[in-house]
């Protein structure tokens, strides 16, 4: 089974959760909104890493690299 991740981008004042989402390759994701309990639903029933915050800058760092025209794929998280 390949492992699956979730990045929090957002947590509305109304209770909403923005994240991303992404199966083998937090390189390559969906954003997703939803309730905060369907949130908590949703991370179980997939058992998603939630990406911490040093895990998630390096993951900006790494696409930013590519945006620029970076030469070899810096290593995965």
């Amino acid at each position: 089974m390949r492992q699956k991740y979730v990045r929090v981008t957002e947590v509305r004042d109304d209770k909403f959760v923005l994240f991303d989402f992404a199966i083998g390759d937090p390189e390559l994701s969906v954003e997703l909104i939803l309730p905060l309990e369907a949130f908590r639903e949703f991370c179980a029933m997939h058992q998603a890493v939630v990406m911490t915050p040093a895990q998630s800058e390096k993951l900006d760092q790494q696409r930013l690299h590519w945006q620029k025209g970076g030469g070899t794929k810096p290593h995965a998280i």
